[in-house]
């Protein structure tokens, strides 16, 4: 038994060494996915945003994306038209403030806008899954 875990931890330390050779998680990856854990996670649904964030992004989880065409921003790509306009989930209340570009407003407000991550209609017609 012990020189079965002392192979496994070698192969998986061989496994990770290789992941590291290639190049680590980029780290605007890395941040994002903090962030969306953070304000997801007691939710339940934080695998699921971080799917979005990815898609929304191209993959590249910049907190600077903008869409030229629509002028959504952010790694949610939350349109400006919701700037000054109050967002409503049970009894919680936001206001939309004009900090889109940061990761942790724009992952506040699509947990608004989601109502906690379990309705992401707003984003179905781009991230389809």
């Amino acid at each position: 038994m012990k020189l079965f875990l002392l192979g496994f931890s070698i192969v998986l330390g061989a496994v990770f060494f290789v992941t590291e050779a290639r190049g680590s998680i980029p780290q605007d990856r890395a941040k994002t996915w903090r962030i969306v854990s953070h304000t997801f996670g007691p939710y339940g649904t934080s695998v699921r945003a971080f799917g979005v964030t990815g898609c929304e992004t191209g993959r590249k989880y910049n907190r600077g994306a903008r869409n030229s065409t629509s002028g959504t921003t952010g790694i949610f790509q939350i349109h400006p038209d919701w700037i000054g306009r109050i967002i409503r989930w049970g009894r919680r209340a936001i206001r939309v403030r004009n900090n889109l570009h940061g990761r942790w407003p724009n992952a506040r407000y699509a947990l608004f806008l989601s109502k906690g991550g379990r309705d992401w209609s707003p984003w179905a017609a781009v991230c389809r899954r």
